[in-house]
């Protein structure tokens, strides 16, 4: 386990889909299991591996997958943590974007969003779908700017997203 800052806030910051930086509210201090680095570092490596993709398909896929991984890691925080008592609604089990919406409520625009896009990147993994070049530059500086949300209200500084930050021009 690794020691770090976790920000909680009850609203969602800035405007759009899950607003940016601002207003992350209050610091509790908790500690940050090292799976949640880990699918911080992989989102990252994933955002990466998107913004070089010529494909858009390609880059679309990775940028939503960065995306995911980056809500197992604040799920896998706040879940133990949460008043929510189990990831199940009258019997069914939740997504991980249900799941964040109920325990991250700050986040709950940004898992609107991305469970939506849900089933297009499915079906873009399997190819039986295509996207847009600019529906995967779009995907690319949304999961981008959601990764950096995450990892900043999970206290993880990732030299990578920073770098990667810069040259999607999100910060």
């Amino acid at each position: 386990m690794v020691s770090a800052t976790v920000a909680a806030s009850n609203s969602p910051a800035g405007s759009g889909a899950g607003g940016g930086f601002a207003g992350l509210g209050a610091s509790v201090v908790t500690t940050v299991p090292r799976e949640a680095h880990q699918l911080v570092d992989l989102a990252v490596d994933g955002l990466v591996a998107a913004a070089q993709a010529q494909d858009a398909n390609a880059r679309f896929a990775a940028a939503q997958l960065a995306a995911l991984r980056a809500a197992a890691a604040m799920v896998a925080v706040r879940a133990s943590t949460s008043s929510v008592p189990n990831g199940l609604v009258r019997g069914r089990a939740l997504n991980v974007w249900q799941l964040l919406s109920r325990i991250a409520p700050e986040l709950s625009e940004w898992a609107a969003l991305f469970h939506f896009s849900a089933e297009k990147r499915t079906a873009v993994a399997a190819g039986t779908a295509a996207v847009t070049t600019r529906e995967a530059d779009d995907s690319l500086r949304d999961s981008a700017t959601f990764v950096a949300s995450v990892a900043a209200r999970l206290g993880i500084p990732n030299r990578k997203l920073d770098v990667t930050a810069q040259w999607l021009a999100i910060k």
